[in-house]
């Protein structure tokens, strides 16, 4: 089943095309990994996927569902949640807090079942023994792995993943990998991501797609992408 899909979706700013007829759907279940050089359109994407921003030109459906212009709290509500490329933690509250804070969507929860729900998830993450600490008293790659908790939070069908490794070191990213298999399996849950780590992209993603200067020059498997010529010659090298 098709989980998302994206029909020729565009994006100017002003004389600037950052997004032409992008088109390609995230099956249910799998693994999507987004890729290709800076300034290609992927944050961009992203952002409209997400309802960060409106489509200039055509239409993306989630679940079956016209969602050309929901806003971001909109798709939240329908089971969309993401994390970002910069970390965008409440870096004052504490580790708990901020997972609880991304029950906001539940309201048929407790407080106390937030709070249970949210010490859960910390286990599962391995930051459960610095529960109480404020949030930027985090290593950085702990406080990937919080955000990526605080968004599981909201129960998500899709979970998309703006550069998750992003400033990590050669183990985090190791531990990252699996731990993105790991949350698909325990989550039943579909993943979109970005990322420069081709390695990582490469391990991990069922399928990918490689974007730019705003056009989709390549999709499929990850054996079939990094043998394309266009891709070689656009990112690879």
């Amino acid at each position: 089943m098709d989980l998302l899909v994206l029909d020729k979706v565009n994006r100017r700013f002003g004389g600037l095309i950052a997004l032409h007829d992008v088109s390609f759907t995230v099956v249910t279940g799998e693994i999507f990994g987004l890729i290709g050089p800076n300034g290609a359109g992927k944050t961009t994407l992203f952002n409209i996927i997400t309802g960060v921003i409106e489509p200039s030109g055509g239409r993306l459906f989630f679940q079956g569902e016209d969602i050309t212009t929901d806003r971001s709290y909109q798709l939240a509500q329908k089971g969309m949640a993401r994390t970002f490329q910069n970390i965008r933690l409440f870096r004052e509250l504490s580790v708990l807090e901020n997972v609880m804070i991304g029950h906001h969507g539940r309201r048929q929860l407790t407080t106390r079942q937030v709070r249970e729900s949210s010490l859960a998830l910390l286990e599962l993450f391995g930051l459960a023994d610095r529960y109480h600490l404020p949030a930027r008293h985090l290593a950085y790659g702990d406080q990937r792995r919080l955000e990526i908790a605080r968004a599981l939070a909201l129960q998500p069908k899709l979970l998309l993943l703006d550069e998750p490794a992003a400033g990590m070191n050669p183990r985090e990213k190791a531990e990252l990998s699996q731990l993105i298999r790991d949350v698909r399996q325990r989550f039943n849950l579909t993943i979109l991501l970005i990322e420069h780590h081709v390695p990582l992209v490469m391990s991990v993603c069922d399928r990918i797609g490689v974007l730019n200067f705003g056009e989709l020059i390549a999709l499929g498997a990850p054996e079939v992408v990094k043998e394309d010529p266009q891709v070689i010659s656009a990112y690879l090298g």
